[in-house]
C-alpha cells in the first residue's frame, strides 16, 4: 500500500530494516556462507523453482472466460501468456486437501495421509532427498523456504532409505510481527537464490490460506495480490541469475470449499480443482505436446516432470 505520510514512510523503513536484521540473523544461524552474493550466472545444471500459493481457490483468480484475472494476478496472467508457458485449471487433487498432504504430494507424487502439523515428517524420500542422494548435490543447494513452520518438517524423512541422506536445507516459520505476513519469506527466498543458487527451491507463501481462514474475503484477495507481486519479483531475480535451465512451477497445495471459501479439506470441486503454471525454456507447442492433450493433470504428473527435468528417476514415473 502506498504510504501517504512521512510517519508511515518512517514506520515502513523501520520495519524493513527490522525484517532484514532478523532475516540475516536467521540465515547466519542456519549456517550462511561467508563468501557473499555470487554475481555470476548459475551453472547450467537443471534447476526447479516450485512456488506454492497456500490455499488459493481457482475460481477466485480466474475470470468468466476461465482465464487468469489480470486485475487480481497480473503477473500470473502475463506469465501464462508467454510462449514458453503452460497454464491449466485441469490440475486435480486426488488426495487429502490439507497443507501438509498437499505439499508432500507435490514433492513425492503420492497421496499419503499425514498429520497436518509440525510432527508430520515425510514417510518416504522426497524429491529433495533424491537430489542429495543420487546427484550428490550439497544440502545448501536444496531448499524449503516457507511462511508456515510445519513445512520444513518434510525435510525429515522417516523411511530407512533416508538414514544415510543428509537433511535438506530449510528456513520456515517466518511469520512477520508487522506488515504483510509473507514478506520475510519473500526476502528469505531471494537471499537463498542469491547466495546459494539452489538446484531445487520450494517457496511456500501462507497468507492467502491464513486470511481465508479468518473469514476475511477482501483480506484473502489482497493476500493473493501480494503473493502475485512476490512471485513476480522472485521470477525476475531468478531470471537474471540463472541460465535458461530453470523450470518454474507455480501452483497451490489445495483449494477451498466451493460453498464456503473460509475452509477446505474435503472432496468438493473447490478443494480439488487446482491451477498450475509451468514455465520452461521450450516453445509452447513442445509443452502442449506433453501436457495439452491430457484430460487432467495429477500430482504424479508434476512430480515426474520435475524429476525428469532434474535427471532423476522414480519407479512411479515409469
Amino acid at each position: 500500500m502506498l504510504n501517504k505520510t512521512g510517519l508511515f514512510k518512517s514506520r515502513e523503513k523501520t520495519l524493513f530494516i527490522v525484517d532484514l536484521i532478523i532475516l540475516c540473523f536467521t540465515i547466519l544461524v542456519a549456517g550462511c556462507r561467508k563468501d557473499g552474493i555470487i554475481n555470476q550466472k548459475a551453472n547450467s545444471y537443471p534447476t526447479v523453482i516450485l512456488v506454492v500459493w497456500d490455499g488459493v481457490r481457482t475460481q477466485d483468480i480466474i475470470d468468466s472466460k476461465g482465464m487468469l484475472d489480470s486485475s487480481k494476478v497480473p503477473f500470473l496472467a502475463s506469465l501464462a501468456n508467454k510462449t514458453n508457458s503452460f497454464f491449466t485449471t485441469k490440475f486435480f487433487h486426488e488426495g487429502y486437501t490439507y497443507t501438509m498432504a498437499g505439499h508432500l504430494a507435490l514433492l513425492t507424487g503420492r497421496h499419503i495421509p499425514i498429520k497436518n502439523d509440525v510432527s508430520a515428517n515425510s514417510p518416504v524420500p522426497t524429491l529433495l532427498h533424491k537430489l542429495i542422494a543420487f546427484k550428490t548435490i550439497p544440502t545448501e543447494k536444496v531448499w524449503l523456504v516457507a511462511t508456515k513452520r510445519k513445512i520444513c518438517s518434510l525435510n525429515i524423512c522417516s523411511d530407512s532409505a533416508c538414514s544415510d541422506i543428509s537433511q535438506p536445507s530449510g528456513m520456515c516459520g517466518l511469520y512477520g510481527v508487522w506488515g504483510p505476513m509473507d514478506r520475510r519469506t519473500f526476502h528469505a527466498a531471494i537471499n537463498v537464490v542469491q547466495n546459494y543458487k539452489p538446484v531445487f527451491l520450494l517457496v511456500s507463501f501462507a497468507s492467502p490460506d491464513v486470511m481465508a481462514h479468518t473469514g476475511n474475503y477482501d483480506g484473502y484477495i489482497k493476500a493473493i495480490k501480494q503473493v502475485d507481486q512476490y512471485t513476480s519479483q522472485l521470477y525476475s531475480v531468478v531470471s537474471t541469475l540463472y541460465s535458461d535451465s530453470v523450470l518454474f512451477v507455480i501452483t497451490t497445495d489445495h483449494g477451498r470449499h466451493s460453498y464456503d471459501y473460509a475452509g477446505h479439506g474435503d472432496r468438493c470441486p473447490g478443494c480439488t480443482g487446482l491451477f498450475l503454471i509451468l514455465n520452461e525454456p521450450l516453445r509452447k507447442n513442445e509443452i502442449n505436446a506433453f501436457w495439452g492433450t491430457a484430460p487432467s493433470i495429477t500430482h504424479k504428473d508434476i512430480y515426474c516432470t520435475m524429476l525428469k527435468w532434474l535427471r532423476l528417476q522414480d519407479n512411479i514415473c515409469t
